[in-house]
């Protein structure tokens, strides 16, 4: 076969053999990153979604976290994310599998797109899709799976808007938001809009459009996150302190964009997963001329990239203070999402303004090995679907694993888990070993207090109370806390790592069920699915429902609805005059508003389809 007819098969397969080494650890040893936000979160919530949707497919609430809290209204549970139903046929090293493979070709081939529409020459396409995907910022997103989605969806709404297709935006946009990480939502339309002032009226209203149908398309979980936000124990906008944590400084933002990476100079250490980005020599060289020698879009694009990296400096960068909105997210480093994309594209557009294709298929090829190299798995702990799985011996402790109730740590364990739980892979199997939340919550195992979530702020009040109190106290009886996990005296705080012979299981013996009676009559909790409760009620009296109380709980006494009391100002209750049954059901008007206007939306759009369809 002539090479010409050849190359795309051979084009094909390298590029094939390239995402498998890239990502060698999780696509040929069945591997899964166990560090950062990826085992005490991610996971556990793939996990809870898992066991949600096999136990009636009712995404609305979690019982497994934080006494009970919202599930869909959190973007960061991915709930509505359109993967998420692969979980239900696989388990999470094949999940991931497909997760990061799909998500890096879905940056490279949008990536390539946007360079195809101005030069159908090959290596400027490879190129833009090895800088937009596989980069060292990119890199680092395997520890927040939220991220590396929304991350992925970028190049193609700038795609479609570049081509003026409104819908198709909408849907980039809608899936975007839906992958999770909310303030990457944020910065694409920040890079959009920017992008469309550039090109005048008809981007800015395609833009538009594209927004407008994405919020009611999205509607049925941006309801709930607006209702969500306003009962967060958090304000809506950071402390300085937080929102500028993890600024750039200038010669770190020097070091990673033109550093060999065989120099090994270019990761931060103090939290290389927020402010690592590293393109190297190459691709930063390609920038420089794509800046001196682009046509004017390119080179509009490059521009806007570097104001996005300037950004990124945050503290550093003087009037950084000044903008506005700028405290509603953390870490100026997320400013690096949209920079990553630009800077790719311009770079694809400083080689094609070279003539010898020899050169350039050189120069892609040096470019691939530098990011290859980068993409070091040492950078990472890594862990088998088996250290995932695996039952740790204080889960098998006798009446601990109770569905029916609760497991709180205590305040002296958390003091000494904060110097360990960030740490080796010795660090990791402590964390497992004791049930730290929230991976005791992927085995099934209810939390009082969680981490990595969104507490409300009655169930922050609430914890903090129990905290402060004794085993026994009435507070834990109420929250259904059953087993209380410890420390020795043996531990001294800040003695380092903690050994699992030091952990401690207490048991409280009054522990209330998921229903119960407060003036002492006999409950019998008949169903128990996540947000619907039903039970059964052998007295007048106060019933207590030890779910987190949250707009959208209701009650109904024989099928007829009654009203609701806060009980210990976080618990749900009614009041019964007389025996009979009680359903206890979560849900939440947002997300029925929501729901219907995502419909009318996608009823909207049908219309307007069918109706371009016929006049064409």
């Amino acid at each position: 076969m002539p090479l010409k007819k050849a190359w795309p098969a051979l084009l094909l397969a390298a590029c094939t053999a390239y995402v498998v080494w890239f990502w060698r650890p999780l696509l040929l040893q069945g591997l899964v990153v166990i560090d950062g936000d990826a085992f005490p979160y991610y996971y556990p919530t793939w996990a809870i979604g898992k066991r949600l949707l096999q136990e009636g497919g009712s995404l609305l609430w979690d019982p497994y976290r934080n006494m009970g809290q919202p599930f869909l209204a959190d973007p960061r549970n991915q709930a509505l994310y359109p993967l998420r139903l692969l979980s239900l046929f696989m388990g999470y090293v094949d999940y991931q599998r497909i997760y990061v493979v799909f998500h890096s070709l879905l940056a490279a081939a949008f990536a390539a797109l946007i360079v195809r529409r101005h030069c159908r020459e090959p290596e400027p396409m490879l190129l833009a899709a090895l800088g937009a995907a596989f980069n060292g910022y990119a890199y680092w997103r395997i520890l927040y799976s939220s991220d590396l989605a929304a991350l992925a969806w970028l190049p193609a709404a700038f795609f479609f808007l570049m081509e003026r297709r409104p819908i198709a935006l909408a849907l980039c946009l809608s899936l975007q938001w839906l992958s999770g990480f909310t303030p990457y939502c944020l910065l694409t339309f920040a890079a959009l809009a920017a992008y469309a002032s550039t090109e005048g009226f008809r981007a800015l209203v395609c833009l538009l459009k594209g927004l407008a149908l994405m919020l009611g398309l999205c509607a049925v979980q941006i309801l709930p996150f607006i209702e969500l936000i306003g009962e967060l124990d958090r304000p809506m906008f950071l402390d300085p302190g937080l929102a500028f944590e993890h600024s750039l400084s200038w010669p770190d933002l020097l070091r990673q964009s033109i550093t060999p990476a065989f120099l090994k100079p270019w990761v931060n250490q103090g939290a290389p997963a927020m402010s690592s980005f590293y393109f190297g020599p190459v691709l930063g060289g390609l920038f420089v001329l794509g800046m001196l020698r682009g046509e004017g879009r390119e080179r509009r694009l490059g521009a806007l990239g570097l104001l996005f990296l300037l950004l990124a400096a945050g503290k550093n960068l003087p009037g950084y203070r000044l903008l506005p909105f700028i405290t509603v997210f953390r870490f100026p480093s997320q400013w690096l999402a949209p920079f990553t994309l630009l800077f790719a594209l311009t770079a694809a557009a400083g080689l094609s303004r070279l003539r010898s294709r020899t050169l350039r298929a050189a120069l892609v090829l040096l470019a691939a090995a530098d990011l290859l190299f980068y993409a070091d798995p040492r950078f990472f702990n890594w862990g088998d679907q088996r250290y995932l799985t695996a039952v740790p011996d204080l889960f098998k402790s006798p009446n601990l694993f109770d569905p029916h109730y609760r497991t709180f740590h205590s305040k002296r364990f958390i003091e000494a888990s904060r110097n360990w739980w960030r740490g080796s892979a010795e660090d990791w199997q402590l964390f497992k070993a004791a049930l730290t939340p929230s991976f005791g919550a992927s085995l099934g195992l209810r939390e009082a207090a969680s981490y990595y979530t969104l507490p409300t702020r009655r169930t922050r009040a609430y914890r903090l109370r129990m905290a402060a109190q004794p085993l026994g106290s009435p507070l834990y009886d109420h929250a259904g806390v059953r087993s209380i996990i410890t420390l020795s005296e043996e531990h001294v705080l800040g003695s380092g790592l903690i050994r699992p012979e030091q952990l401690r299981l207490a048991t409280n013996p009054g522990a209330k069920e998921h229903v119960f009676g407060l003036d002492g009559q006999r409950v019998e909790l008949l169903e128990d699915k996540p947000g619907d409760l039903l039970a059964r009620v052998h007295g007048p009296g106060l019933v207590v429902l030890s779910e987190a109380h949250y707009p959208g709980w209701t009650a109904r006494r024989d099928g007829r609805p009654v009203p609701l009391e806060l009980f210990e100002g976080a618990f749900p209750a009614v009041r019964l005059s007389e025996p009979g049954s009680v359903r206890f059901r979560y849900r939440p008007a947002s997300a029925l508003l929501g729901a219907l206007v995502s419909l009318a939306t996608l009823i909207a759009l049908g219309i307007g389809m069918k109706r371009r369809q016929g006049k064409t």
